[in-house]
């Protein structure tokens, strides 16, 4: 039996914030594919858990060098509190982020890494990252009440409003798209590049675009009695834009003498492999 076929009767949430659905998903040997984004997205969350690589890629995925990342927290498959709460069907409900990172928490009994519900925890360096990872994939577009609603809006928003329950805000948020090095280099070819290098744009001159977008939703925003909609202009002067690849974080474990291009690999299982005798045993 291959390294590859072991991981998925062995791998585990450790103390990554997830689901048990989700790691009998990932054990599932149905899903061995160089090609499935959450298997990738997995290993990308398996080696920020490893002592050796964490704080390089924590600084990778963050786009700056942190100090401490020792209150940091790892969510796979995880969900803020949507920043939308209507009624009568006129809602919206939780995004289901790929990755998170940072300052987060379950949302559920404090200390209990269990369940995809995750909030802001405010200690340490302040600092959340939602990622949003992509692999052959491009952009979901539209909710029921908002054909025009993109991914890309969706996710900023709900990270520009995560927050605790005392209404407190991660004095840094950075959202990072993760792909695979080939739509990096050709940002064009795929909705996700057009729009993320229009966000950039726009955010260097104030995030009137984002802020537009955002607003364009026709759902009333979220206030409980321990969350608010925050003001977006303060708020989006403490976002960062970020892109990730996916070879960047792999060669920093593989340490090849060749760059990885994973829309190209000659032997897929070969990397899985890999990759599963560096991180996952």
């Amino acid at each position: 039996m291959s390294d590859t076929q072991r991981i998925f009767k062995s791998t585990s949430k450790g103390k990554i914030i997830t689901t048990d659905a989700q790691i009998k998903e990932l054990n599932n040997k149905k899903n061995r594919s160089v090609n499935n984004e959450k298997l990738l997205t997995w290993f990308v969350a398996k080696i920020m858990e490893y002592p050796k690589y964490k704080n390089r890629v924590f600084d990778y995925l963050f786009n700056k060098s942190i100090d401490n990342i020792n209150s940091f927290n790892i969510g796979f498959e995880v969900q803020p509190l949507s920043p939308r709460r209507g009624k009568d069907g006129n809602t919206e409900g939780n995004t289901h982020l790929d990755l998170a990172i940072g300052n987060i928490t379950n949302r559920g009994k404090s200390g209990k890494i269990e369940g995809s519900g995750i909030k802001y925890n405010n200690i340490g360096p302040n600092m959340v990252c939602f990622i949003e990872a992509k692999m052959y994939s491009d952009l979901s577009t539209g909710v029921t009440h908002d054909k025009s609603r993109n991914q890309l809006t969706r996710v900023i928003e709900n990270l520009l409003c995560f927050q605790d329950d005392n209404n407190k805000f991660p004095d840094d948020i950075c959202f990072t798209l993760l792909t695979p090095r080939a739509f990096q280099l050709e940002p064009k070819a795929k909705l996700y590049g057009y729009k993320y290098l229009e966000f950039l744009d726009d955010l260097s001159r104030g995030g009137e675009l984002i802020k537009s977008e955002i607003n364009k939703l026709q759902i009333p925003k979220r206030y409980d009695t321990k969350w608010d909609y925050p003001i977006l202009d303060e708020r989006l002067k403490k976002l960062r834009l970020n892109w990730a690849t996916y070879e960047d974080i792999f060669e920093m474990v593989l340490k090849s003498n060749t760059s990885l291009d994973l829309l190209k690999l000659k032997n897929p299982n070969d990397f899985l492999d890999s990759l599963n005798i560096k991180i996952i045993q």
